[in-house]
């Protein structure tokens, strides 16, 4: 073996041999790599993402709901607007009505009896004249009404209906004066006036106007309003007497009653 074919020629390198060995496409990648070892940088940045489809970019689309992009329905505001100021006239007032006139002598006395036979002493007095004494007499009254409707109960209850309703004669009862008070004839002169029942001379109720109002006389003499409050307290005390008699058994018939009472009130009326 000659020493020529185991040694290259002279005046050239292996290196330079075996690049002239390799060939030509493997020179750029070499160059670069040397390049990039002497001056480092950071790696670069990954490619962008794909684009979208072309059906995708056709066709929008809204961005994901957020609490605060969109907030949850709410309901339609039913606040109206505000109406607009009627440009039509005002409706005529309505016509003013009188008042009614007070009421006449004839219905100031129903009243009053009514007011008693209900045992409603405070409606009564205001048909009187504001006096002690006329409040008197109307507490008197009252007070018999009221005991007379016990008498009534005790014997219905002993009795039975119509004997015990007759133990009081019904001569008391001011329902009974007001059955005759509706067949007064009401007579004004003035501002006095009177009730008179058919028949009879003498007027059963005298009336005087104070202001608009048709105040009750009772009674008509200023005097005997005293006497007659105490005749009043006197009848009462019979029937709630003859009433205690009746319900503890003290009178066994009720004519035995009727006359006990009777009797009793006789005795009122001529005290003195």
């Amino acid at each position: 073996m000659n020493r020529s074919d185991s040694q290259p020629a002279s005046g050239a390198s292996p290196r330079g041999a075996r690049a002239r060995r390799l060939p030509l496409w493997v020179l750029p990648v070499l160059f670069a790599r040397a390049a990039a070892a002497q001056d480092p940088k950071p790696p670069a940045a990954p490619p962008p993402a794909p684009a979208a489809t072309t059906q995708q970019a056709a066709t929008p689309t809204s961005p994901p709901a957020s609490p605060q992009a969109n907030p949850p329905a709410t309901r339609p505001s039913t606040t109206t607007a505000p109406a607009v100021a009627a440009t039509a006239p005002a409706p005529p007032a309505p016509p003013v009505v009188p008042a009614a006139p007070p009421p006449g002598p004839k219905a100031v006395a129903l009243a009053f009896a009514a007011s008693l036979e209900k045992g409603d002493a405070a409606v009564a007095k205001g048909l009187v004249p504001p006096t002690e004494a006329h409040g008197n007499w109307v507490d008197a009254a009252a007070a018999l009404a009221a005991a007379l409707k016990r008498l009534d109960a005790a014997a219905l209850a002993k009795y039975g209906d119509p004997a015990g309703r007759a133990v009081s004669a019904n001569q008391l009862h001011l329902l009974d004066n007001l059955k005759a008070l509706e067949q007064t004839q009401e007579k004004i002169d003035g501002d006095t006036a009177t009730l008179t029942l058919p028949g009879q001379p003498r007027p059963l109720l005298h009336l005087k106007q104070v202001g608009a109002r048709w105040l009750l006389q009772l009674p008509h003499d200023p005097e005997a309003i005293a006497p007659q409050s105490a005749l009043l307290a006197r009848l009462a005390e019979a029937a709630d007497r003859t009433a205690r008699e009746v319900a503890t058994g003290g009178h066994p018939t009720a004519a035995q009653a009727t006359r006990a009472f009777a009797t009793r009130a006789l005795e009122a009326r001529l005290e003195r």
